[in-house]
């Protein structure tokens, strides 16, 4: 996984989450490479990032992939999220707070996204 660009990692993991097959141990492997290059995303690859988390019901408490680098990031590009974007990142928030129980504040974007 190392080799595949951003968006590569990215549609791996939203394609698995959409057929409902992402497994742990390839979630786990995707968010680990991704957690180090999370810089490199674009807002539509950050967007796609969480809400396939999400959708798979995978929170990744051994990575560091939404951790204040993550959140940094897209507040930074908080312009260039377009709306399919916004209703992602709100999708994975509402399932990061409610569905894992997460109430505290790290790796979640700043309440103006």
């Amino acid at each position: 996984m190392h080799e595949f660009k951003p968006q590569e990692l990215i549609n791996t993991a939203w394609e698995f989450a959409t057929a409902g097959h992402a497994t742990q141990v390839l979630v786990r492997a995707i968010a680990e490479e991704a957690a180090g290059r999370v810089h490199e995303f674009k807002p539509q690859e950050l967007a796609n990032t969480a809400w396939a988390y999400a959708a798979s019901d995978h929170l990744t408490v051994e990575s560091t992939l939404f951790d204040q680098h993550f959140a940094r990031h897209c507040d930074a590009l908080a312009h260039d999220f377009n709306s399919k974007g916004l209703r992602q990142l709100h999708q994975w928030r509402l399932w990061y707070e409610c569905e894992r129980n997460r109430r505290a504040a790290w790796g979640l974007t700043s309440g103006a996204l």
